[in-house]
This record gives C-alpha cells, structure tokens and sequence, in this order.
C-alpha cells in the first residue's frame, strides 16, 4: 500500500504490535514442488522474503480461496525485493 503526498511515494507505518497480529493471521509462506512452507521470518521490515527464504516446515493441505494480485514501486524490476512488511501492508486494504 503507497500513499502518495505532492507527487511522492511513501510506505505508510504501521505499529508492531499490529505487524506481529499479522503475521499470525497470514503466515509468509512459499510454494515448492507444488507445496507450501512456513519460512523463517527475517527482519519483517527490512530484509526482501524472496532472497534466499529457509524453510522451516510443510505449511499442510490448504485450499486456495482466492489470488491477490499486488502492485509495488521498485526502482528497476531487477532489484524487485519486497519485505514481509511491504506485502501484509497490501493485506490492510483488502
């Protein structure tokens, strides 16, 4: 979720208290092999899930209800690395 002031990105804060009822809510998890795992959390804020996620445990059978598509701002999709934080913001809005 960017808001936009005068022209300008800006990723909007939100408490850790809430970050961390999130994370409970919506666990990050990957897809491998057509199944998906529980990775360890990185720093929520800071660090990009998609480099290099440590798998922890097969997350077990669920059932895909429905697709969010998300739109972020990267300075060029080579360096695209979101953070956990960055995709439960998307999650606020939905």
């Amino acid at each position: 979720m960017l808001a936009w002031i005068e022209g300008k990105a800006f990723v909007p804060e939100i408490t850790e208290e809430k970050l961390n009822k999130l994370i409970q809510k919506i666990p990050p998890v990957i897809r491998k092999d057509n199944k998906l795992y529980l990775i360890e959390l990185p720093d929520l804020r800071n660090t990009a899930y998609t480099w290099e996620p440590k798998i922890t445990k097969e997350y077990g059978d669920l059932e895909e209800v429905t697709r969010i598509k998300t739109h972020h701002y990267c300075g060029y999709y080579g360096f695209f690395k979101p953070s956990i934080f960055l995709i439960l913001l998307r999650f606020l809005s939905v």
